[in-house]
């Protein structure tokens, strides 16, 4: 077995390169640039992030508190500039009242529309409500210098305001009797010296340590700002004596944020092969509130199907796409994309918007069944003990048996992918292999639950440390000195030695958490002291889920490209990367 585990940076050239390149994938109907050009509603624009993926739980149409407009936002990447573009539209009630009375179909333009672009992983519009009278519109905005801002448009004149100290980078805000109050990010770091320093017969020196084990994001004070017609009056608040989290949701509370639509109904209305669209309705008469999504015109969608087998006396079900052109008792190779299943909402890609390519792999050919892990369909059962790990081999061995009896796949050519908690299930099932072979793998920014990191946990804040410990206590059956026996068994890097599959893991970090790193060197180590086949693909600006355009594109074209070679033999376009994934076939058992 060869031993590789070569790191790739995703940074400029690179991701260029891959942005030309775009279109050597052949004749396929669904292109990777589409996933990151494609138009989305999101789905909380009340909220402090961006809210799009996942269950899509939220509210995206926002009503006035006097139900005389309401506004939603929508957002897609744009490659060129490497950001996500958003827009917030407001319409008009009355006006959409009478065009439905005269039944003119068509599309309804806005009333007013806000356009703002982010180059950062944060939303370019977030946090968005209505003021208490119901005319303006309070939202937290990308401005100059990427610093986010509160701002206040009001609709009757269309006017933007900003309303926080423009040198402020603004976390959260909430506004009530004419009082802003907005919540600024202070970064707290915590390094490795600063645990262990309580043990002062150990030399040390943070400049020869110089690793931060942790960076968080925590609040450190409120800025408030009284505005009214004549003046503006700022004051400074610690946080103790500030308002808090609860507080904003009490306050939200005390006014009627949102209003009902009464004259007429608006429905988002998308499918897993249907892109979403906006209509307003009253009885046989509709009109459409957002165009066609342009980027996708044309663009032919491979089809899905919810699909069912039995686990035991359990019945479960997942989403299989199968390429436009597969025919009946023809198998193609599947790729199983295991975090969580939503098969009625508009996710070309599956879930989530990191590693996840479903639509790029269905057009090269290549199946793909989306699951529930255990967790998120069995949480009472199998949280916190084993019984989630081997719930997830089963599950991978009673689906793919279940849909090669109905010959849609191909038992032999059998994937997996996991994101964050998916990609834990990914690494337990290549280290404790069922009956169904995998012939490829990929973890993405995943938990690895690993000895290692249990050690190194200690090194946190005591009540992170706490936590931490708990989670791997409860996987493995309790403290690892006292139940030895149940960690060897279920810990995925105790186990190694029983892989048989390439696995392609990623790796993001950010300015907010630099120790990553730091958990992930014991399962690179593994891998290579076992000789077993790794790639490793480093993102060292990229959140948990990834947002730039471009980190985005270089990971679904990395799942592609990885997928398209271990399951039907295409070498990758890159001439290095083809010469080692050749070299790590070469000697794969």
């Amino acid at each position: 077995m060869l031993q590789s585990a070569r790191v790739l940076r995703a940074l400029g050239g690179a991701v260029l390169l891959l942005v030309a390149n775009a279109k050597a994938f052949a004749d396929r109907s669904w292109a990777v640039a589409d996933s990151i050009a494609v138009r989305h509603v999101v789905v909380d624009p009340q909220g402090s992030a961006p809210g799009w993926w996942g269950s899509g739980a939220g509210q995206p149409i926002v009503v006035a508190p006097t139900e005389r407009y309401f506004f939603f936002v929508t957002y897609h990447g744009d490659l060129a500039c490497d950001c996500n573009r958003y827009e917030l539209k407001v319409f008009s009630i009355a006006d959409i009242e009478h065009a439905l009375a005269a039944n003119v179909g068509g599309v309804m333009q806005p009333l007013r529309t806000v356009n703002l672009f982010s180059r950062s992983n944060e939303g370019a519009i977030s946090n968005a409500y209505w003021e208490q009278g119901g005319a303006s519109i309070i939202y937290t905005g990308v401005g100059t210098e990427n610093r986010r801002g509160v701002y206040r448009l009001d609709v009757a004149s269309g006017k933007v305001s900003l309303l926080s100290n423009p040198e402020h980078d603004v976390a959260l805000s909430t506004l009530e009797n004419d009082r802003l109050s907005y919540l600024l990010p202070n970064v707290v770091e915590t390094r490795i010296t600063d645990k262990l320093d309580r043990y002062p017969a150990v030399p040390l020196d943070a400049g020869d340590i110089g690793a931060l084990l942790s960076v968080q994001s925590r609040p450190s004070q409120w800025f408030s700002k009284v505005c009214k017609p004549d003046q503006c009056e700022e004051k400074v608040t610690p946080l103790a004596q500030g308002p808090n989290l609860e507080s904003i949701k009490s306050a939200r509370q005390r006014w009627p944020k949102t209003g009902v639509l009464r004259a007429f109904q608006v429905r988002v209305q998308q499918s897993r092969i249907q892109a979403p669209s906006i209509q307003a309705y009253k009885g046989t008469h509709s009109i459409s509130l957002m165009e066609l999504d342009p980027a996708i015109q044309g663009v032919t969608l491979a089809p899905s199907q919810t699909v069912a087998w039995k686990e035991g006396h359990r019945t479960v079900r997942g989403l299989l796409t199968l390429p436009s052109k597969a025919t009946p008792h023809t198998p193609v190779p599947l790729v199983i994309q295991a975090n969580q299943c939503v098969p009625e909402l508009f996710r070309p890609d599956g879930a989530f918007p990191t590693a996840h390519a479903t639509q790029a792999l269905a057009a090269q050919g290549i199946a793909v069944l989306e699951i529930d892990i255990p967790i998120v369909d069995r949480r009472p059962e199998v949280e916190r003990s084993p019984r989630e790990l081997e719930g997830m081999v089963t599950r991978i061995d009673a689906a793919v048996e279940a849909l090669a009896a109905r010959e849609l796949i191909q038992r032999e050519r059998v994937a997996l992918l996991g994101f964050s908690r998916g990609g834990y299930m990914t690494l337990y099932t290549l280290t404790h292999p069922g009956r169904v072979p995998l012939r490829a793998a990929i973890a993405a920014d995943s938990f690895m639950g690993s000895f290692g990191y249990y050690l190194q946990s200690q090194l946190y804040p005591d009540n992170v440390a706490t936590s931490m410990a708990a989670e791997y206590e409860s996987s493995y059956g309790g403290v690892f000195w006292k139940n030895k026996e149940s960690w060897l068994k279920h810990e995925p890097l105790f186990n190694v030695d029983r892989v048989r599959t390439p696995l392609l893991l990623g790796i993001h970090t950010n300015e907010y958490n630099k120790s990553v790193l730091i958990a992930y060197a014991d399962v690179v180590g593994a891998f290579a002291l076992n000789h077993k086949p790794l790639e490793v693909l480093f993102f060292p600006k990229g959140e948990h889920q990834l947002q730039r355009p471009r980190e985005r594109l270089y990971s679904l074209t990395a799942t592609v490209e990885w997928m398209n070679f271990w399951l039907q033999g295409r070498p990758p376009a890159d001439p290095e990367r083809r010469a080692r994934w050749q070299e790590m076939a070469a000697h794969s058992e």
